[in-house]
């Protein structure tokens, strides 16, 4: 499963030749939560943007929040619309913002549809590689017994 997900992002990445694509890999090196999400968990994700008009875009990211020493976790996949502030500044610090569904997909196989935002910078340390750090906040509206949030580190390509 984690070599199709890399696949699929790099396939979807292409030829970026006007930089309106980009890849990431990102760390998630602590998750504050409530709810049935009690203990520290971590997680690791991989996706891509891909922006369409003036810095609106959509943005697909998987992967899986994961509970250390326990060997157990969840897979998360969420599609988004997402907005890069490209003509901030000298282009080089891009802050972005995303929102959109999620699906949590438990080891039993049962899922679980919930809304996702969030929001970050991306620091363009080249032409074509920078570093991201963002905040995404995952949240159940209908029973309201997930409120989870991740503060993500990595890497991005475009």
């Amino acid at each position: 499963m984690k070599t199709l997900i890399l696949a699929a992002t790099f396939m979807m990445l292409g030829d970026a030749q006007e930089f309106r694509r980009q890849g990431y890999v990102v760390y998630t090196p602590f998750v504050g939560s409530s709810g049935y999400f009690s203990k520290s968990i971590q997680g690791a994700f991989t996706g891509g943007d891909f922006l369409f008009y003036k810095g609106l875009g959509t943005n697909v990211d998987a992967g899986g929040y994961f509970l250390p020493g326990e060997g157990g976790g969840i897979g998360a996949f969420s599609p988004s619309v997402t907005y890069h502030a490209t003509k901030i500044g000298t282009g080089r610090v891009v802050p972005f913002a995303s929102t959109g569904p999620a699906i949590f997909l438990g080891g039993d196989g049962s899922g679980l549809g919930i809304w996702q935002f969030g929001g970050g910078v991306t620091a363009w340390l080249r032409p074509r590689f920078g570093i991201r750090a963002e905040i995404r906040h995952h949240v159940d509206y209908r029973y309201n017994d997930l409120n989870l949030t991740s503060f993500r580190f990595g890497v991005t390509w475009r």
